[in-house]
């Protein structure tokens, strides 16, 4: 029996997901999804015959039959992510009070909820125009003073700083590659803790581009922290008209200097992107080996159905 196109999106996104050991739910392939198919165009497919047979469900959770194991990973993962989400919204709230920080999110393994014990917190943060490497150089030092930075041998919920972009900056497909799966993924499950909510409107308005690889996507909204308090809003003003004298590219220069020779190296726009308006520093870039074992994953769950039909 020859599998239709939308029977053959949702096992890809489920064959994708596998690689990561993430079950998911049916609102999760609804959203990761490469084609437009309403929830309940996918729970009739997902009740279909050959998706029965490569397909399995438990409480909710659909996966790739014989891949029963990853139930319990997913509760175990769930159930440490939301301790670590606890910090990280905590840690959110204090650095949104910092000079020229206008919003800060989560982003990668943690935003699935998806975290191992040892597992650090990606921070993603959106600064005032121009001040992108500025904030960089004062959240960077601050969390250094406190031993909160991520070390080689040190990183459980340590505070890894590696993603900023300036509000003119919001638009993250320059870092796009075509048919990367694993990058649309991380971008479209970024789950903002603190800032000021039009700023975030604009930063997912910016990203649409999500829809031409996950037609399906919708910005997630959490409990966003927004202060309201004027002497807070005041105390951040103070605190950056005291810094004002700190020229952006002077603190541009000196980190680029003081990073290791890899980040250069590597400077790309996909794995490192040292811009002005947009430093993105997580050189551990996992995009293209993920990418592969997605493809492998998916064709081997076809072949198999081949050789039962």
């Amino acid at each position: 029996m020859n599998l239709t196109e939308p029977q053959l999106a949702i096992i890809k996104t489920l064959a994708h997901y596998d690689v990561l050991d993430y079950p998911l739910t049916l609102l999760e392939i609804h959203k990761f999804c490469e084609i437009a198919l309403s929830p309940e165009a996918i729970l009739t497919q997902l009740e279909s015959t050959p998706l029965k047979q490569l397909l399995s469900q438990h409480d909710g959770l659909y996966y790739l039959t014989g891949r029963e194991a990853i139930l319990t990973l997913r509760h175990q993962r769930y159930c440490l992510a939301l301790k670590k989400l606890g910090k990280a919204q905590r840690a959110a709230r204090i650095l949104n009070y910092l000079p020229w920080v206008r919003a800060v999110a989560l982003y990668s393994s943690l935003a699935l909820k998806n975290s191992r014990a040892s597992g650090d917190l990606d921070l993603f943060f959106i600064t005032a125009s121009g001040r992108a490497w500025s904030t960089r150089f004062i959240i960077n030092s601050i969390l250094s003073i406190f031993n909160l930075r991520p070390k080689s041998n040190d990183t459980t919920d340590k505070l890894c700083t590696s993603y900023f972009v300036d509000q003119n900056n919001l638009d993250l497909s320059i870092s796009n590659a075509e048919h990367d799966y694993y990058y649309a993924y991380g971008t479209g499950s970024f789950i903002f803790l603190a800032g000021d909510p039009r700023l975030v409107a604009d930063f997912f308005q910016a990203n649409d581009w999500l829809n031409t690889l996950l037609p399906n996507w919708l910005p997630t909204y959490s409990n966003l922290f927004t202060p309201t308090s004027p002497t807070i809003a005041n105390w951040q003003a103070y605190l950056e008209k005291i810094c004002n004298h700190l020229p952006e590219t002077t603190l541009q220069k000196l980190q680029l200097k003081l990073l290791p020779p890899k980040y250069q190296a590597n400077n790309d726009s996909k794995r490192v992107l040292l811009s002005t308006g947009i430093i993105k520093t997580h050189d551990n870039d996992k995009r293209e080996k993920f990418n592969q074992l997605f493809e492998a994953n998916y064709h081997r769950v076809l072949t198999a159905y081949d050789q039962t039909t």
